[in-house]
C-alpha cells in the first residue's frame, strides 16, 4: 500500500514538473483566443530558419561521420578521452565563449562578417565535435563485430560504407539530426551575436516583436507554428527506444576498416581554433581597457556569481524533484525525449511573473535558465545515474521498506555527486548565458551582457579579457558545488 502511495505521489509531481518545463507552450494555449495569423516577414523569416537550421544540423552529420571515422583510429588509444575532451569544447562552453574566440581567430585574417552564413558556420562548429562524439560511440556497438568479420573475409573499406554502415547508422542519424536541428531552430544565443541586422532569426524575431505588445498575437502564432514542429519531433523521438543514448557509456569494441586518421581534424579545427582565439587574444591593450571600467565589471561580477549559484541551487532541487519521481518512467522518457527549450518564450513567461524588484528579477533569472538546462543536463548524466540505482529501490520497494526512507537512504545518497556535479555544469552555462537574460534581467548587468555589448562595439581586446574572468567565474561556481558534494560526502553521510 504504501509503495502504490509512492508511485500516485510519483505521477502527480511529474505531471507537475513536466507544466513547469512547458509552460510557453501551456501560455499559448491561454492566449489562442487572441492570436492573429502572421504576416508575410514572420513566415519568412520561419523559412529563413527551417533552412539555416537544415542546413546546420547536415553538415554537422556529415562532417561528424568523418570526426567519428577520425576517432576510430585512436579507439584504443590512452589519450581517446582526452581528445574527446577537446573535441567537444565548443559545444560545452557557452557559446558566447566560442564565438568570441573565433572572432578574434577571423580578426587575424579580414573583418568579420554578419548575416546567415556566420550563423550556420558556428552551429556546425559548435556541434561537430559532439556529434562527432556521439556516431563514434554509437557505431563503435554497432559495427564491431560487424567490421572484424568483414576485414576477416576480404572486405574494402568502401563496400563495408556501401552495403553496412548507412544500414546501421540511418536510424542514430535521424535521432541526431533531430537534436542537432532542434538546437539549431531554436537558437538564441548565436544569432543575436554574429546574425547582424539582415539576418533575423526566428527566436530573436520573436524576442524583438515581444517588446511591443501590438505585435504579441503575431509572435504567440508564429510561436505555435515552431512548437508545432517540436511536438513532432518529440513524437518521434518519444516513439524511439530511448536506449541509445545510454550507449556511449559502454565499452567500446575495436573497429576495423573505417578508421581514417585524418578525419580527427575535421572535429578538431573549430576546438583548436577556439583554444587559439582564447589564449592569442590576450593582450596588454585589453587588460589596460579594463581598468577604467574595473567598477562596473566587480558589480556586475556579483551579479553574475549569484545567477551562477542560483541558477545552479534551482537545478540541483529539480533534480532531486525527479529523484523523488523515480519510479515514474513517464517524466524520465519525457525529459529524454524533449527537445530544446524556446529561450524567447521562457523569458515572456517569467517576465509576467511576480513583481520588479531585484529578488524577484533573480528568481526568474535563475529559474527560468534552470528549466531550459534542465533536460539536456538530465540527458547528459541524470538518467544514467538513475538507472544504477533502480535495482536497489526495486528491491527496498520488494521489501516493504517506507516511500521517504527509500528516497532518504538509497536514492540521495547514491544520486548526490551526480546531481551536485550536473548543478555545477548549470551553473557555469548561466554565467554564460546573455540570450535569455537580456530578456528577463531589465537594466541588471552581468559579465556576459557586458561581453556583449562590448563585442556590439567592436572592442574585440577588451571583451577577450572580459571573456577569462567569465570562465574564471564559470569555473568558480562550478567548483563551488564540486566541492559542496565532497562535504556531504565527508560529513553528511
Amino acid at each position: 500500500m504504501e509503495v502504490k502511495t509512492g508511485i500516485w505521489k510519483s505521477h502527480v509531481l511529474s505531471i507537475g514538473l513536466i507544466s513547469l518545463i512547458l509552460c510557453p507552450v501551456l501560455l499559448f494555449f491561454f492566449q489562442i483566443l487572441a492570436l492573429k495569423w502572421p504576416s508575410n516577414d514572420y513566415l519568412v523569416v520561419l523559412k529563413v530558419t527551417v533552412l539555416q537550421a537544415f542546413i546546420s544540423a547536415v553538415c554537422s552529420i556529415l562532417l561528424g561521420i568523418l570526426g567519428a571515422m577520425g576517432l576510430f583510429a585512436f579507439a584504443k588509444s590512452s589519450y581517446l578521452r582526452f581528445i574527446e575532451i577537446i573535441i567537444i569544447l565548443p559545444a560545452i562552453l557557452p557559446p558566447l565563449v566560442s564565438i568570441l574566440a573565433w572572432m578574434q581567430v577571423v580578426e587575424y585574417f579580414s573583418r568579420m562578417s554578419f548575416g546567415i552564413m556566420p550563423i550556420i558556420i558556428s552551429h556546425v562548429g559548435i556541434n561537430i565535435g559532439l556529434v562527432s562524439v556521439v556516431l563514434f560511440r554509437l557505431l563503435s556497438h554497432a559495427l564491431g563485430g560487424i567490421s572484424a568479420w568483414a576485414f576477416l573475409h576480404g572486405a574494402t573499406r568502401l563496400d563495408l560504407i556501401r552495403k553496412c554502415l548507412w544500414y546501421e547508422l540511418k536510424s542514430h542519424v535521424v535521432l541526431v539530426f533531430i537534436l542537432v536541428f532542434s538546437f539549431c531552430f531554436t537558437s538564441f544565443s548565436v544569432p543575436l551575436l554574429v546574425g547582424g541586422s539582415n539576418a533575423q532569426i526566428l527566436e530573436v524575431f520573436i524576442a524583438e516583436s515581444l517588446k511591443h505588445p501590438s505585435l504579441w498575437p503575431e509572435a504567440l502564432t508564429v510561436f505555435g507554428i515552431e512548437a508545432a514542429i517540436l511536438l513532432l519531433f518529440f513524437c518521434i523521438l518519444y516513439r524511439q527506444n530511448s536506449k541509445w543514448i545510454d550507449m556511449p557509456t559502454k565499452e567500446l569494441k575495436k573497429i576495423y576498416l573505417l578508421p581514417l586518421r585524418v578525419g580527427i581534424s575535421v572535429p578538431a579545427l573549430p576546438a583548436l581554433l577556439l583554444l587559439w582565439g582564447l589564449i592569442g587574444g590576450i593582450s596588454l591593450t585589453g587588460i589596460k581597457a579594463l581598468l577604467p571600467i574595473a567598477g562596473p565589471v566587480l558589480t556586475a561580477w556579483v551579479k553574475t556569481v549569484l545567477v551562477g549559484i542560483g541558477t545552479g541551487g534551482m537545478v540541483l532541487f529539480l533534480l532531486c524533484w525527479i529523484a523523488f519521481c523515480l519510479r515514474s518512467f513517464f517524466l524520465r522518457k519525457f525529459l529524454i525525449t524533449y527537445v530544446v527549450s524556446t529561450q524567447a518564450f521562457m523569458g515572456f513567461c517569467f517576465l509576467w511573473v511576480g513583481l520588479d524588484s531585484d529578488v524577484w528579477v533573480w528568481f526568474k533569472w535563475c529559474a527560468g535558465l534552470s528549466l531550459i538546462f534542465l533536460p539536456t543536463l538530465y540527458r547528459l548524466m541524470g538518467e544514467s545515474a538513475i538507472l544504477a540505482i533502480r535495482r536497489e529501490v526495486h528491491i527496498a520497494d520488494l521489501m516493504g521498506a517506507d516511500f521517504w526512507h527509500s528516497f532518504i537512504k538509497i536514492i540521495l545518497p547514491h544520486l548526490k555527486t551526480s546531481f551536485f556535479f550536473l548543478a555545477g555544469v548549470a551553473a557555469f552555462w548561466a554565467v554564460g548565458d546573455f540570450a535569455y537574460s537580456s530578456i528577463v534581467s531589465f537594466s541588471e548587468q552581468h559579465l556576459a551582457l557586458l561581453i556583449q555589448d562590448v563585442i556590439a562595439s567592436y572592442r574585440l581586446e577588451l571583451a577577450n579579457i572580459l571573456i577569462w574572468i567569465l570562465l574564471i567565474t564559470g569555473g568558480f561556481c562550478f567548483a563551488f558545488f564540486v566541492y559542496l558534494a565532497r562535504f556531504f560526502n565527508m560529513y553528511l553521510k
